[in-house]
């Protein structure tokens, strides 16, 4: 196994060295939160088989030894009932004497003869040990075991799992075994209590073979995330490769022509595969991260152990942290590869402050940290701008705040006054009571991959970029950014929004309606029969899991061309159509159902993606 994880790292670290392009600068950070989330998910997982298989071998031998020591009961405890509850006040070499305990151990050694039962023992009401296969074990009280009193006071199974380097079997003297003890207690006709039997079974057989499958699935794991990891990187690589030469073909070109319809012309060009390779890496990576999540949240809504419970929540924080560094990486290049376009509309501030203070309060609360939101009464609160991206920039800097402050407020705080020409300058200041930002690292605080220092990144997290890419969003709204710090008493982050008023009258009331982070639970819905296509098998399990679960019945196919047959051979009352499938994609098997004649032409269809780009949407 260590042997395993130095490839995986020594196949990072080969990765990284030759990632010079433009492009590959964010490498770095992609291989090595790569390397770790593969090790990081690995481990928990194989920690997960390993203590669900031994828990369900335990339960499963727990049922034997049920079943043997009632088998056992029936053939002894009639003959011997009365000799057990008359023994109470003898010791260890009278209980050795009786012939009774010769006549126990020879059938209880006849009977368990080719079974895993390495040890019996019977114990009176008393606490008394009445008879054990282990001679020098005859005569112990088990006063004050756990288990014994456990299993006289809730009347049913006690059982629990040990290791033993050297143990006393029936056949003598065994070397590392591993056993489940099983106090199974013996009932009379009316279901009271009678007596107890202890049986020692041998699982080391099973113990070893769940070793191997566990390492089984380790390689297993490793394999498919090395593989996933492997594939993204000749993506990515493959497309710097074609954006290089790209670039170069255009600036010679252009040098030699000095045509301005020529320079536009490989500019959009160049452009076109700059989006593609964006839109490639948005799509691969958002979609195996995606189905980690799903799978994520399917497991923490079933019934598990607290641990369990905690170990698939720290995968899905884990996921969630790769998901928002592989967003950061894609916005930062989009910035600079000027592809970042304002959607500017008219909105109401009232609306996002709303938003905010609804998704921020009650977090921050939780964490003991007051938070408001004040506008000065002279802010004209209807703007013409892009809200989302103002949006983006509060959440970073609410974000920031909330993450670096253990006790006292956030406040966000709104004023304005007016520019020649009627517009308006809109200010945003967040001010937070946290550790502050030392002053030698100020100056560099909105750089790329900048953080206060080497300690905060180890205790906060984080990428660094989120402050680099607010003040590229804040120069695009027109405006700027800056701030004000001292160590120990907090931060006042503030940024700037230049534009004209807005019209009330074609403010959409329903911008902000599906801002939430948080999602609300519909009415429930009749069993649906769904045709699903989609061409990922990790997308097809979480899909089925999570629709299944709801009683619906799923037909699964992998693309276009089966879907649109499909439709055309069995009434679906839905379709769930993935955007990106081989043979036919999902657009131009929606448009052929559509030209289907009749209600089949009518069906709705769903779009399943892991596209994020503008261009997607629309």
């Amino acid at each position: 196994m260590p042997a395993l994880l130095a490839l995986v790292f020594f196949a990072l670290e080969m990765a990284v060295m030759y990632s010079d392009g433009p492009v590959f600068k964010l490498l770095r950070y992609f291989s090595l939160a790569s390397g770790i989330a593969i090790i990081f998910v690995t481990t928990v997982l194989s920690v997960l088989f390993w203590q669900y298989a031994t828990a369900n071998l335990s339960k499963q031998t727990e049922d034997q030894n049920i079943i043997l020591a009632q088998s056992f009961a029936n053939i002894i405890w009639p003959k011997y009932e009365a000799y057990v509850n008359s023994v109470s006040g003898l010791d260890s070499d009278a209980l050795l004497l009786r012939p009774e305990t010769r006549e126990i151990h020879a059938t209880l050694k006849k009977l368990t003869a080719n079974l895993p039962v390495l040890k019996v023992k019977l114990y009176s009401l008393e606490a008394l040990t009445v008879y054990s296969s282990q001679f020098s074990q005859i005569g112990d009280s088990k006063k004050g075991n756990e288990s014994f009193e456990a299993t006289i006071r809730r009347k049913g199974p006690t059982t629990r799992s040990s290791f033993h380097k050297t143990f006393v079997s029936f056949s003598g003297s065994v070397m590392n075994r591993h056993l489940v003890e099983s106090y199974l207690p013996i009932r009379g006709p009316n279901g009271q209590v009678k007596g107890v039997f202890e049986l020692y079974s041998d699982v080391t057989p099973l113990i070893t073979e769940i070793k191997q499958t566990t390492g089984m699935v380790v390689l297993s794991l490793l394999l498919c995330l090395g593989l996933l990891y492997a594939v993204l990187y000749l993506i990515v690589k493959r497309a710097d490769g074609i954006i290089e030469r790209q670039f170069i073909d255009l600036v010679c070109e252009a040098l030699e022509r000095q045509s301005t319809e020529v320079k536009y012309r490989e500019a959009e060009t160049a452009n076109t595969a700059k989006s593609e390779f964006l839109a490639v890496m948005s799509h691969e990576c958002r979609t195996p991260l995606n189905v980690i999540l799903g799978m994520a949240g399917v497991l923490l809504g079933s019934d598990m152990s607290k641990t369990h419970r905690s170990h698939v929540g720290t995968i899905r924080d884990a996921g969630q942290t790769m998901l928002a560094l592989v967003n950061d990486i894609l916005d930062l290049s989009k910035i600079e590869a000027g592809h970042i376009e304002l959607e500017v509309l008219d909105f109401d501030l009232n609306e996002l402050l709303e938003t905010l203070d609804d998704l921020w309060q009650m977090r921050l609360k939780s964490k003991g940290l007051d938070f408001s939101v004040h506008m000065a009464s002279d802010v004209v609160p209807i703007l013409r701008s892009d809200p989302a991206r103002i949006r983006q920039i509060l959440f970073n800097l609410i974000g920031n705040a909330d993450k670096f402050t253990d006790a006292g407020k956030v406040t966000l705080e709104l004023s304005q006054h007016h520019l020649s020409g009627g517009h308006l300058e809109t200010r945003f200041t967040v001010t937070d009571t946290g550790i502050g930002i030392a002053s030698d690292m100020q100056p560099s605080i909105f750089k790329k991959f900048t953080q206060a220092d080497s300690s905060v990144t180890r205790k906060y997290g984080g990428t660094g970029l989120g402050l680099a890419i607010c003040k590229q969003l804040a120069e695009l709204l027109g405006g700027e950014i800056g701030f004000q710090s001292i160590v120990g008493d907090g931060a006042t982050f503030w940024f700037t929004v230049r534009c004209a008023p807005g019209d009330r009258k074609t403010v959409n009331a329903n911008l902000f309606a599906n801002e939430s982070d948080t999602i609300r639970p519909n009415e429930a819905v009749e069993p649906q029969r769904i045709l699903v296509a989609e061409d990922n098998i990790g997308n097809q399990i979480l899909i089925r899991t999570l629709l299944e679960s709801e009683g619906h019945r799923l037909e699964m196919v992998s693309d276009g061309v089966e879907a649109v047959s499909a439709v055309r051979r069995i009434p679906y009352n839905l379709v769930l159509m993935d955007i990106q499938m081989p043979q036919m994609d999902g657009i131009t098997a929606t448009a052929q159902i559509r030209a289907l004649p009749g209600e089949i032409g009518k069906l709705p269809i769903i779009a399943l993606t892991a596209n994020a780009m503008k261009s997607d949407r629309e």
